[in-house]
């Protein structure tokens, strides 16, 4: 179960015990990623009605008005639809997510699953009122999770990754979803802050978990010592280089 947040941060239960600390994505970054996918949807309708007026010269009237009506209801599912299945291919982004580095997550830190991202998409029409999403920020500014009208149904947060610094970024492996990736998150961003004895028992559980959900990711890996060393080698095999 998800904690009240601290600073910009929410604090959310996540597997094997381990509490996340995830950043809240700001009102303005939410609305520049917003405003990328408006941008990749433009250029999707724009060909969809580029392709239908073609072939309107080769309708009889009556096929025409319900080729016009087909398109309307199109552009509707389009534009829910868009959300919804960038969210869950993409394991919570969209391409305006992935830019701005955010992600929709679920109460417990890891990837939205598909009933949630439905509802809080379907609900994205009551965020637009009365315009420009009026109901929608003002909720943000409201919640303590910076959470829309959607978000607070679909019990959805939207949190910003982190951003690689001097060391490099990790690189997770393609084989990691969302709540794995975060599980790992936690050991990198945590592990330096923990007593010796939770930052072992952390590890243990981690590479307990690594190694019955994901042994291939463990091959050449040194095993032979302290299950922190295992993972912390495994996080610098991961890490991209300074402007890789």
């Amino acid at each position: 179960m998800s904690q009240a947040p601290r600073d910009g941060v929410g604090q959310f239960q996540g597997a094997l015990d381990v509490t996340l600390d995830l950043p809240l994505a700001s009102v303005g970054t939410r609305a520049m990623a917003h405003l990328i996918d408006l941008a990749v949807l433009f250029l999707i309708q724009v060909l969809v009605l580029a392709a239908f007026t073609l072939s309107l010269s080769s309708l009889s009237d009556a096929v025409h008005d319900i080729a016009v009506a087909a398109v309307v209801v199109a552009s509707f599912l389009l534009f829910w639809g868009y959300f919804v299945a960038c969210e869950l291919l993409m394991q919570g982004q969209t391409p305006g997510k992935r830019v701005m580095g955010l992600r929709v997550v679920g109460r417990d830190g890891a990837a939205v699953d598909p009933v949630a991202s439905m509802i809080r998409n379907l609900l994205r029409y009551a965020d637009f009122l009365p315009g420009f999403y009026g109901v929608g920020v003002v909720a943000m500014l409201a919640s303590a999770r910076s959470q829309r009208v959607g978000d607070l149904a679909a019990g959805t947060v939207v949190v910003r990754e982190a951003r690689g610094g001097a060391a490099g970024r990790v690189r997770w492996p393609a084989a990691l979803g969302a709540k794995d990736v975060a599980l790992l998150e936690a050991w990198v961003s945590r592990a330096p802050h923990l007593l010796p004895e939770k930052r072992a028992e952390m590890a243990e559980g981690l590479l307990r978990w690594l190694q019955k959900d994901h042994p291939a990711l463990l091959e050449g890996a040194p095993t032979a010592g302290p299950a922190q060393d295992t993972l912390d080698a495994l996080v610098e095999r991961w890490r991209e280089t300074p402007g890789e």
